[in-house]
């Protein structure tokens, strides 16, 4: 279900667009949308998948975050806070 939110694919377009150069910003289907269709589709290097024994789908810190943003209504608001009292402590200095 994450990945086939059209906000999902566009953060992951955005964070692809911004960390890899040969990334391929096409438009996907997003009802068959899969993580092994995506890296092969687009050129990702933000989400890993492999198959297999110890086989799984892997991100960057940074999607993992989205990831659990979009999973945990607490986990969002814990990110807002945190991002809340840096930019504070930063106004302050």
């Amino acid at each position: 279900m994450w990945l086939r939110d059209s906000g999902t694919v566009d953060f992951l377009s955005l964070w692809e667009n911004k960390h890899n150069e040969k990334f391929l910003s096409i438009p996907v289907e997003l009802n068959t949308l899969t993580p092994k269709r995506w890296i092969n589709v687009t050129n990702s290097i933000g989400i890993a998948s492999r198959q297999g024994k110890n086989g799984g789908t892997y991100a960057h810190k940074e999607i993992a975050m989205h990831f659990m943003c979009w999973l945990s209504a607490d986990m969002m608001l814990n990110v807002i806070e945190k991002y809340s009292e840096v930019m504070n402590d930063e106004e302050d200095n």
